[in-house]
């Protein structure tokens, strides 16, 4: 894992096998021995040798001794040196410099070793070690290109993440985003939170970064994509150490010109990352003496980091705070519907609504005075005046003034964030012992300082460039190695380690001063609205105000929390060589924890539904709803109570394998692995789960709530682990010709993916299973001619002060918990369902090296993977359901909707279920990659991919669950670009047919055609000795020494899911807590080509990339849903994306320049000098995919037809124009 290997075979002069020679492998820095013999064969292999280089002694009886020098050994690599012996004295002795061979021979882990060379000259934005996977074939960052996890003025931009969530986002050769393994000196380094990293050590404590791409040995799991492996530097016998600063300022950063045309200016970026390393033999004076036998190694980094800028907001205009929306083409062509007079359901399952009218009798555009609530005017009040013209976005101009009717505020944020990440290793070797024992800890506090406005409407949701709470979170781990040479030929290698990360915004809270929450509590206690310690008010969600905006205020829900991870390590492997075999056998155990301290909070959603037709869905606007107070009952809003979960969870994993040396040119791996991956448990009880074929004593159908001790309840954990993760791996390695110069290798392997993770994550255990958290929505009206449950109707006025709102909720949230007492609850409820094996890969790899002059080495590979998820009551049952969906004002229901009637559980209204794995992919691709090795003042790297990808189901990767602060608001969770494309139709098992499954088959999310990558260091030839000015004295030493380093990215653009206003049968299909109160995210149908036809300029691209003409909704393009009309229950013709039409491709090239100025010949200066999008390309983001068209001939509007349509048009490039970091370090 962390450790390297150096093996091969000892002949005579005539080839023949020599045993029993004696084999000294020393370690130059540090003089530490490993001491093996040839074997029969005259095979020797020596083991667990810790990365760097080495020199090989061999010695036999009749033969001149051999000494071989400047072997280089990478981590988890094995390095073949084959020796002929010459006859001889064996005190005559012979030096060779090792002549190593450029091509990996192993028959298992086809990897990528990027040595400290690359790793200290190659720019990474921020300083970031995962950055690293760019320079990998196969390697897709599902968050976005280069610079995506370190980026302040762009689309994929991300403030750093401290969780390393997105970084570590990453598909490889097809596999499920964010499924990876990362090791860290050979122990597993690994959050649950979202399979992500849990330190990302600094550049200058790593030695080596290594991905394992393919073929994996049977020793790795726990991944389903690839192993990444990070090895920290270790001390030697001499004293070295370094200290550094960084610095990147906003003053030499370029503008982002969409930031100039939407007159937000330019933001500023403060980026200063200092710190030291510190590495020797450990001395005490007069006490003790570590050289050749103890080393420690030391690192700090500190980064301060401050970002501010300005960002769009939208804020009610003057005359709509007086409820007049004059300014709104919607409310022009369409009206406003009075919601208090929603009758329904017709006969013919329709609603009725009123208009607003004046006293003329003709449509009004403005709600009466005496309508506005006074609730919902303490806020609209409070809201700062409209300061800003969009011209970015489309929003129409205001008629009343010189702004805009959304995205109409300018305000500038500012966020903080300055982590600490904090290193020592200590390595000793005594006997035949080898050990290490490291800590890594990394603190972060992360702030905003600055926000758009403050009082009660503070925008919480919307504000932070990293959180929309002030958080803390610390990350850490303890890790020891021990290996134990019992024989030259049996090994032991053992690994343990603890590892966790806490985060915590309780004790980081907005000050008053900026939330006016005392003033907010006391407005809202006569409303009796539920609430918490953790959510003292609601959450108002204002979407479909006037032109297209939203308006969201209150505090963020569910992310005000102190939320742990935490993980104990145990690995074992034992290395037997025997003969041509050498065996290899171990063991993982993983024991985690995790808990989630918060609450429900209570969110108020208004969407405008109630203010629209019913039916046509035409007219009125969010805030207009809002305004009149009027709280849906569509099943929005929610709010309940919830214990907050501390669980545990549990996995093994067991293998054995073999490298079979069949011929000395020819090896066959073959492996076995069994994993066994346990769900999690409770640390209080009973625990319990949904039984969706149990038979109800209460209702008379299938459906209950159990608890542990039940029949059909699991015994231990909440759900039983499979037994059935066998998981053969099959691989080999052949060099055809006596140089080997040329090696063929290829592979059958089958891994189970650590996707199951998700399951056990904190946020998606945070509901605990069924009986340990009430959660209630307003989902019935107390009008009595608007009774459908579920339905476009009134549930309440905010300024109602006669109801307490938590009686009228379905299911009820007071009382205790049903768990407490093992009720038979019906109502809301959540269901954990096994699923019928874990999820599995299955890998096939063909891989050709060849190895050429000037130490390169080309390798062309094949890697292709594989993911292979009406009726009428009486009697008992209708009693119930007459009780379970009746009110307090109008007592037991009598009927109920058809809908309601048909679900499969009509007891429990929605049953929500873990999983993020259903489904399957497929996946094809070519790896290029060419490597040289240092020589003539050049080192490169250069990987270029071409893959196909295809799956059914919207890939749910790992981290799609996380619920935290710093990624539930992003876009999609993880943020970035494939946030951006995934949550389009909501994210994994969003099917428009949940019966046929395989008609979502489409290109892939993050299906990439093409990607190629070079990142290159060349000594410049100038100066002293070089073939440009080559000058003496101190002119040679100014214009000598000076490397210059580039890392080019280029990628095609990424498949557009593409999302027309959905119809009536694309709306029930996706419910939201009942039904869709926004009529947008249904599948289009696709009549034509999406792109347009001819050459277009850059300015026609950037506002139309994508044709309108190709596109219309499964309704057509009448602009108003009719209920009657069979093409409303029709779903669209398109898959959830098309390859018909992607987005922006991307390129960009990251360089930088640096010098040593030496000292001494051992201290020294660097300068550095780095630019990222050194040629300030403007790389265009994603359009707007949202179908639309512009406003009817007459200038009226509907549910397709848009005043300030921007479909097809893109607004921001995908990461930061150019900008530049400057360091110095001094080395000695």
């Amino acid at each position: 894992m962390n450790r390297g290997a150096i093996e091969g075979t000892v002949t005579d002069p005539q080839g023949a096998a020599l045993s029993g020679v004696d084999v000294t492998i020393t370690a130059v820095a540090t003089n530490v021995m490993t001491n093996t013999e040839t074997n029969s064969s005259g095979y020797y292999r020596a083991e667990a040798l810790v990365p760097g280089t080495y020199r090989a002694h061999f010695g036999a009886k009749g033969f001149a001794s051999l000494d071989v020098t400047a072997i280089e050994v990478p981590a988890a690599q094995v390095i073949r040196v084959n020796t002929k012996l010459k006859v001889g004295s064996i005190n005559q002795k012979v030096e060779v410099k090792a002549d190593l061979p450029l091509l990996e021979t192993d028959a298992s882990n086809y990897s990528s070793t990027l040595q400290t060379d690359i790793i200290q000259n190659v720019p990474l934005a921020g300083r970031d070690l995962q950055q690293l996977t760019f320079l990998l074939p196969g390697v897709n960052n599902v968050g976005g290109p280069p610079g995506s996890n370190f980026g302040f003025d762009s689309s994929f931009g991300t403030f750093p993440d401290p969780t390393h969530l997105m970084g570590s986002a990453i598909a490889v050769n097809g596999g499920q985003g964010g499924a990876n393994a990362w090791y860290l000196d050979g122990n597993l380094n690994i959050s649950s939170f979202g399979e992500n990293i849990v330190v990302n050590p600094s550049p200058d404590a790593v030695s080596e970064f290594q991905a394992i791409t393919n073929a994996f040995s049977a020793e790795y799991s726990h991944t389903g994509g690839a192993v990444f492996s990070t090895v920290l530097k270790s001390g030697t016998n001499n004293f070295h150490g370094s200290v550094y600063e960084y610095l990147r300022n906003s003053a030499t950063n370029a503008t982002n010109p969409f930031d100039i045309k939407g007159g937000f200016g330019k933001g500023l970026v403060q980026f200063n990352n200092f710190g030291g390393t510190l590495g020797g033999p450990v001395r005490v004076p007069h006490v003790y003496d570590g050289k050749n036998k103890t080393f420690f190694f030391f690192s700090i980094d500190a980064t301060i980091l401050h970002q501010s800028g300005n960002n769009a907001y939208t804020v009610p205009t003057p005359l709509m705070r007086q409820g007049d929306f004059s300014e709104d083409p919607n409310v022009v062509s369409n009206g406003i519907f009075d919601p208090n007079t929603t009758n329904g359901p017709q006969p013919d399952g329709t609603f009725l609504r009123t208009q607003f009218t004046n006293p003329d009798g003709t449509m009004a555009t403005s709600i009466p005075a005496n309508r506005l609530d006074p609730t919902a005017m303490f806020f609209v009040n409070s809201f700062p005046l409209p300061n800003h013209i969009d011209t970015l976005g489309g929003c129409p101009l205001s008629s009343n003034g010189p702004y805009s009717i959304c995205s109409n505020y300018v305000g500038r944020t500012g966020s903080s964030q300055d982590p600490i990440n904090l290193s020592i290793k200590v390595d000793h070797q005594t006997g035949k012992g080898k050990y290490f024992v490291e800590w890594l800890f990394s603190p972060t506090q992360y702030r905003n300082y600055a926000v758009p406005w403050t009082g009660p409407t503070f925008p919480q949701e919307l504000v932070g460039s990293g959180s929309n709470y002030n958080f803390g979170i610390r990350s850490q781990i303890i890790a020891l190695g021990h290996t134990y040479t019992f024989n030259p030929k049996l090994i032991n290698e053992f690994r343990a380690s603890f590892t966790r990360q806490f985060l915590t915004t309780l004790k980081h809270p907005y000050p008053d001063g900026f939330t006016s929450q005392s003033a907010v509590e006391q407005e809202l206690a006569a409303s009796l609205l539920p609430t918490n310690p953790f959510f003292p008010t609601p959450n108002f969600e204002i979407d479909s105000t006037p032109g297209g905006g939203f308006i969201d205020f209150g505090p963020t829900p569910w992310v005000n929390i102190a939320t742990g991870t935490e993980a104990y390590n145990i690995l074992d492997n034992v290395t037997r060589i025997i003969g041509k075999h050498t065996l290899k056998t171990g063991f993982i155990y993983r024991l985690n924890h995790a808990s989630y301290e918060s609450d429900f909070p209570t969110t108020l959603d208004f969407s405008g539904s109630l203010t629209q037709d019913p039916n046509s869905g035409n007219g009125g606007n969010g805030l207009a709803q809002f305004m009149l107070g009027a709280a849906p009952a569509d099943g929005s809003g929610f709010a309940g109570r919830l214990q907050p979960p501390y669980i545990r969870w549990r996995s093994w994993g067991f293998y054995i394998q073999d490298d079979f040396h069949v011929r000395p040119n020819f090896t066959w791996n073959l492996g076995l692995r069994y994993d066994l991956n346990g769900y999690f448990k409770t640390r209080y009880h009973p625990m319990g789960n949904f039984c969706f074929t149990c038979l109800n004593p209460v209702t008379g159908l299938k459906g209950q709530n159990i608890y542990e001790g039940d029949p059909g309840f699991a015994k231990g954990d909440i759900l039983p682990a499979n037994h059935t993760s066998i998981a053969p791996r099959f691989n080999f390695s052949w060099s055809p010709f006596t140089n080997r110069k040329t090696v063929i290798r290829g592979g059958y392997d089958i891994f189970y993916s650590d996707a199951i993770e998700n399951v056990n994550a904190p946020g998606q255990s945070a509901a605990n299973g069924a009986g340990w958290n009430l959660g209630g929505s307003w989902s019935r009206s107390f009008y009595p001619q608007c009774i459908a449950f579920n339905g476009p109707c009134v549930a309440f006025l905010l300024g109602d002060t006669s109801t307490d709102k938590t009686s009228l909720m379905f299911p009820s949230i007071t009382g205790p918990f049903p768990a407490q007492t093992r009720a038979n609850f019906l109502g809301g409820t959540y269901a954990f369902i096994k699923p019928s094996r874990d999820p599995m890969v299955q890998s096939y790899t063909f891989e050709i090296q060849q190895e050429l002059p000037g130490k390169l080495a080309v390798s062309l590979a094949y890697v292709g993977t594989n993911y292979p998820i009406s009726q009428f009551y009486s009697g008992q049952t209708a009693t119930q359901l007459g009780l379970l969906y009746g009110d307090p004002v109008n007592g037991p229901a009598s009927e109920l909707q058809l809908t309601t009637l048909l679900l499969p559980y009509p007891f429990f209204p929605t049953v929500p279920t873990n999983g993020t794995y259903t489904g399957t992919s497929t996946y094809n691709g070519m790896n290029l990659k060419v490597q040289k090795k240092y020589s003539s003042g050049l080192d490169f790297i250069a990987a270029y991919t071409v893959s196909k990808q295809m799956d059914n189901w919207s890939v749910g990767g790992a981290g799609v669950q996380a619920v935290d602060p710093i990624h539930y608001t992003r876009t999609g969770i993880i943020g970035g670009r494939g946030g951006q494309l995934e949550s389009t139709f909501g994210g994994p098992e969003t099917f428009q047919d949940p019966d046929n499954r395989n008609a979502d088959r489409a290109i892939a999310v993050d299906d990439i055609p093409q990607m190629f990558n070079l990142a290159a260091t060349y000594e410049l030839p100038v100066g002293t000795g070089k073939a440009v000015l080559n000058r003496t004295g101190i002119v040679g030493k100014i214009l000598g020494g000076w490397k210059l380093s580039g890392n080019f990215n280029a990628q095609r653009g990424l498949p557009l899911p593409i999302s027309c206003p959905g119809s009536t049968l694309q709306q029930t299909v996706f419910p939201n807590q009942g039904v869709v109160s926004d009529v947008t995210g249904g599948r289009c149908n696709l009549i034509g080509d999406p792109h347009f036809s001819g050459h277009r300029s850059k300015s026609q691209q950037i506002a139309d990339w994508i044709n309108p003409a190709a596109f219309e909704p499964a309704f057509g393009l009448l602009g108003a849903l009719d209920p009657s009309d069979p093409r409303a229950w029709t779903f669209g013709n398109m898959k959830p994306r098309t390859d018909a039409i992607r987005g922006p491709g991307f390129w960009n090239l990251d360089s930088s320049l640096t010098k040593d100025f030496h000292l001494a010949e051992e201290r020294y200066v660097e300068f550095r000098w780095e630019v990222f999008n050194a040629l300030n390309h403007q790389n265009l983001a994603l359009p707007n995919t949202t179908f639309c068209l512009p406003p009817n001939p007459d200038g009226s509007v509907d549910l397709v037809h848009q005043d300030g349509c921007t479909f097809g048009r893109i607004t921001g490039v995908q990461t930061d124009p150019r900008n530049m970091t400057f360091a110095l370090k001094f080395v000695w």
